[in-house]
């Protein structure tokens, strides 16, 4: 589960590297504050982050829920 957890964590730096994105851009994508990416980033899941935020991801972008805890970056 920790390394699902990781992996979800190093596909959202992806994916805000790819599309270039602020921290507040993706802030609003998540619908949580800059400080919730910020530890996202840095590979800690906030204590209250929730599935919302993989639902908005997986609308947004395009990819299933549940390839978010799979290696996107690792694809292309």
């Amino acid at each position: 589960m920790k390394e699902e957890l990781l992996i979800f964590c190093r596909n959202v730096a992806w994916i805000k590297q790819r599309y270039r994105l602020t921290n507040r851009q993706m802030a609003e994508i998540l619908g949580v504050g800059e400080g919730s990416v910020r530890k996202v980033l840095s590979g800690e899941i906030p204590e209250r982050l929730s599935a919302q935020v993989i639902i908005r991801l997986a609308k947004r972008f395009s990819y299933r829920p549940s390839e978010w805890f799979l290696p996107l970056y690792e694809k292309e």
